[in-house]
Order: C-alpha cells, then structure tokens, then sequence
C-alpha cells in the first residue's frame, strides 16, 4: 500500500513540473517596420520575445521632414512594447520652404489663382523675388508662383511693368519700347532662386501686364502662360496684343504674340468653355469692340470677336469664366465700370452672361446689384463662396471709388459686396455676411482670395498685400460671417 501511494505522490510531482515547463515558455511576436516615401528606417523589424522593448527611428531623406508613424505616434524614436504581431509605417512629408501644392492645370484661371508669396529660411517673405511678382501692388499682373518644371518646387515667372517718365504722349505712340523681358528663376527647398539659363531674358513681356494666366494649354503636363494686357495707361491709350508661351516638351517655350488684334485688354480669364477638354481664354477691352474669345485646339489659339456679343462688354474691364448656374457650361461674369456716362447712374452693373457650350452671342444674360455704398462703382475682382453653407455660392465682388462725382475718388477706397442668391436674382447681403467691409481712402484691392492660409481650420478672405502691412487686408469665416481679423 505505501509502495502505491509513493508511486502516486511520484507521479503527482512528474506532472506538475511538466505544466510548469510548458507555462514559462517564450512566446514571439512578429514586428514589421516599413519606410514610406521620402525616408528610411533604422530597422525593418523582425521577431522579438513577448514583453520587450525594442527602439525604431525614422530617418527621412534630404528635403523630407518626419510626419509620423501609421499608428498616430509623433515619438521619433519609438519605442514598442512587444505584445502582438504589428506593423509601423514610417511617413514622410516633403519639407520644403516654398512645397509646389498639387493643382490640375486643367482647371479654370480663377480656380487655379492664388496669393502666395515666396519664403526665405526664416519664414519671412522674399522681398526681392516677390518684386518679380509684382510684389503687393501689382501681384498677379505679370506674374506666377508655380512649378513649370514639374520638380514638385515652386518658381517664379514674372517681369515688371515699366512707369518711367509716364505722361501723356501724342497719337501714335504706342509704349512698345517699354516692354520688359520675362524673368525666369528655378525655385529650390532652401528658398534660394537661380535663373534658368533655358528661358531666362528670352522672352518679352507686354507694356502693361493686368493678368497672368497659367494652365496647362497644350495637355502636356507643364505649366503654360496667357498674358493680358491693355498698354499705355495714359494718353493716347493705344493698348496692345496679347501674348502665349506654350511648352515644347524641351524644357523651353513657344512664343506667340497675337499681333492682329490690339486692344485695351484689362482682364479676362482661361477656361474650357466648349467642354472640348481643352482651356480656352476669353479677353475684355471694355467696350472697343474687340473682346476676344481664344479658341483652344491642343495649345494653338484661333481669335475670335464673333463668340461674344460686343455691346455688352462696354465699361466691362474685369471678367471671370465661371459656372455660376452649375449647368455643366462655364458663364461669363464681367464688371469694372458701372455707368456709361451718365453721371449719378449707375446702368451699368456687373453682368452675367450664362454659357451654352456654343458661344455667348444671344444668350441669357443677368444684372447684378449696384453697390449700396455711394461712389464705389468700380468693381476690380470676383470669388464665388458658399459662406452660409446652404450649398448655394455667394458672389463676392471688391470695388473701388468711382469718379462720377468726385474726380478725386477714382481708384480710392475699397469696399467689399456680398450677393446671395434669391430665387433667380441675387440681392445685396452684404451686412449679413460681413463687418468692416469699406474703407474710403484705403489703396483699392487687386485680387482677393478664399483659403485657410493659417491652417487652422477656418476659411480667410484676404487681399494681395503683404501680410502685417498696413496694404494686408483679411476677413476669417466662422458660422458663415466674416469677421476681420
């Protein structure tokens, strides 16, 4: 009997040390580490015991910043507790001062606009490359912030309109003498420009650039350029032709000045308005009877007078191609001067011209509200922006001062109108939407512009000025009211 209870006791004891063997084994676990584009990583992972600790870190590449990890992690190194099968990606951003972001060159003129000024190391604007911006006062006019070489860094294209000796001079001059060459400076990551041997001093720009339009004309994924420009801003306003650079695939460009049609051209815009899957460019000359519609095939412009009604385009100095009915077809919306000539009458107002895929000869055409400001009857630039959120757009027009009554407010002050739409009339909501929206003896507005440039979430509306100017003009949209800033 005690020989049967040792041998139990012995077997007892034999099986207990075979669960205790099995419990404390070492469990593994597979960790894979992955570096996304722009970077490596110091380890590509591997398998680790169950309650380890291992160190991973993301080193990126030269002109990449780390971003953070797959799982949120900021942590760089990371350390990882090893309790299951995982797996880390590594991503990178692209640190570069002035990063080129993406945009498709198909895409309207008024799409493709933006105010963006090029950055030193320090954060601060670039004085001097902005100067081929046009810097605060002319931006946009002879100018862009684009990457035209598709090196994901953005360059600047830009010349300068010449003001020396400016008066009044006898019938037949023209201000050709006065035109500027094209300057060229390829961009890079330390915010340093170099001019392109390839395109630099080649080509000249116009007397008086009044817009600068980029898009991809001739669908070969580069950057092409429309100037428009109306001439010698004083006596005897002769105006000039307008002018192309089309990429040829080489790095280089072809010129082409359309010299058979010479006219005013103030403002215009680039935008496929036959739906033919290229962009076309629509001119105005305020009334001279040659406002121009560019027909686009593959990069090769025709000119046209015949697409657009010309007894509508007096005093039209500033124009858009925009849908504003979203029907599938571009509208042409235009303003400038909003008489014609009848003083304390403002007959003129900006116009729609809804399009049809065809031409804007007969078509339905829209007056929108006079200012309700007394003197402002010059409109300079047009945005579109569903403010309130109802899915409708507003149209939002800057203006400045007119001289019907007062010829020392012409081009003084500046003053913001907001027109929300109304069954199918739009009417003056400009209180509504806006605070602080005139100043009387403030320097008038070029262009203006909707995007969160602060990245904090919330929409501003600002001017070309140089931010903390006392030019810089902004608005921030919050629960559909723009409050300035």
């Amino acid at each position: 009997m005690k020989r049967v209870l040792y041998l139990l006791f012995i077997l007892v004891i034999a099986c207990s040390k075979e669960t205790d063997i099995v419990s404390g084994s070492e469990l593994t676990f597979t960790i894979t580490i992955i570096a996304g584009e722009g970077g490596t990583v110091s380890s590509q992972g591997g398998v680790f015991p169950q309650g380890s600790e291992i160190s991973i870190e993301a080193i990126p590449n030269s002109n990449y910043a780390f971003d953070a990890w797959s799982d949120g992690s900021t942590d760089n190194p990371k350390i990882i507790l090893v309790t299951a099968d995982i797996s880390f990606t590594a991503n990178f951003i692209f640190n570069c001062i002035n990063n080129a972001p993406q945009i498709d060159l198909h895409k309207s003129s008024y799409d493709l606009f933006d105010i963006k000024y090029p950055l030193m190391p320090s954060g601060n604007i670039n004085m001097d490359m902005s100067y081929w911006l046009g810097e605060g006062w002319e931006y946009g006019f002879g100018g862009a912030f684009v990457d035209y070489n598709n090196d994901g860094i953005l360059d600047i294209v830009g010349y300068r309109n010449n003001y020396d000796n400016y008066v009044d001079y006898p019938q037949g001059y023209t201000g050709y003498d006065r035109k500027q060459l094209i300057r060229f400076f390829i961009g890079d990551c330390n915010g340093n420009f170099t001019p392109d041997t390839q395109n630099d001093n080649i080509y000249y720009g116009l007397v008086h650039g009044r817009k600068f339009l980029i898009g991809d004309f001739n669908s070969d994924n580069y950057v092409d350029f429309f100037l428009i420009g109306h001439g010698y801003d004083k006596q005897p306003f002769p105006g000039e032709f307008n002018k192309s650079l089309i990429s040829n695939g080489n790095g280089g460009y072809l010129e082409t000045d359309y010299t058979s049609l010479e006219s005013f051209y103030h403002g215009g815009s680039s935008g496929d308005f036959d739906n033919d899957g290229d962009l076309d460019v629509f001119v105005t000359d305020a009334g001279r009877g040659k406002t121009v519609i560019f027909v686009n095939n593959n990069g090769v412009f025709s000119p046209t007078t015949d697409l657009i009604d010309q007894n509508l385009m007096g005093g039209m100095y500033n124009a858009e191609f925009y849908d504003v009915n979203k029907d599938g077809f571009l509208d042409i919306i235009c303003g400038g001067h909003d008489w014609t000539g009848n003083v304390n009458s403002y007959d003129n107002t900006p116009l729609i011209i809804f399009g049809d895929g065809n031409n804007y000869v007969g078509n339905e055409t829209l007056r929108l509200p006079e200012s309700s400001i007394n003197g402002q009857g010059i409109v300079t630039d047009f945005n579109f922006y569903d403010l309130d959120g109802d899915n409708i757009e507003e149209i939002i027009l800057t203006r400045t001062g007119d001289n019907q009554t007062d010829a020392n407010n012409f081009y003084n002050g500046w003053s913001i109108q907001i027109l929300k739409k109304s069954a199918t009339t739009y009417t003056d909501q400009t209180n509504s939407f806006i605070n602080n929206s005139y100043d009387s003896t403030g320097p008038w507005i070029r262009w203006s512009h909707f995007r969160d440039k602060d990245n904090d979430g919330k929409v501003e509306f600002f001017n070309t000025g140089y931010p903390g100017s006392s030019d810089y003009l902004e608005w921030e949209l919050n629960a559909g009211f723009l409050s300035r800033q």
